[in-house]
């Protein structure tokens, strides 16, 4: 769970009922235009797009925003570390957690996403003071 996510009471509990080795709620990107963090490649570019809000049940994905994620322990058993690695490759820059995902996915496992667990993703602000009145300055 990322510092800057807030989870409803029963996220835990939810993720655990899928019983997948790894699965993630699905939140929305911090910045514009705050898609859903759970992706599938499409077409035979594999593009990577942001999973339909009209799904409504657990669905596999490709790659994941670690911000919500579950992993069992035999996933990191069997995948070797470092785990989460921000690197380049022939598709460009893949941040730690779609990294994972990519060596998850390489590892045997598949990844889902649970779009009834909906955590916050929490924007910074900075609060201020300007002449004398609150002002609420994004930090991103």
């Amino acid at each position: 769970m990322d510092g800057d996510i807030l989870p409803a009471h029963d996220t835990l509990t939810r993720l655990l009922a899928a019983q997948v080795p790894i699965i993630s709620g699905v939140y929305r990107k911090r910045i514009p235009p705050h898609e859903p963090m759970a992706f599938k490649f499409l077409g035979k570019n594999k593009t990577l797009k942001p999973i339909s809000s009209t799904i409504k049940t657990t669905t596999e994905v490709d790659v994941v925003g670690g911000g919500c994620l579950l992993i069992e322990r035999r996933v990191f058993e069997k995948i070797k570390g470092p785990w989460f690695t921000s690197e380049w490759t022939s598709m460009g820059h893949l941040s730690e957690d779609f990294s994972f995902c990519q060596k998850a996915k390489k590892a045997g496992f598949k990844i889902f996403a649970d779009p009834k667990v909906n955590p916050l993703h929490i924007e910074p602000m900075g609060i201020g003071n300007d002449h004398n009145k609150v002002s609420f300055i994004s930090l991103s």
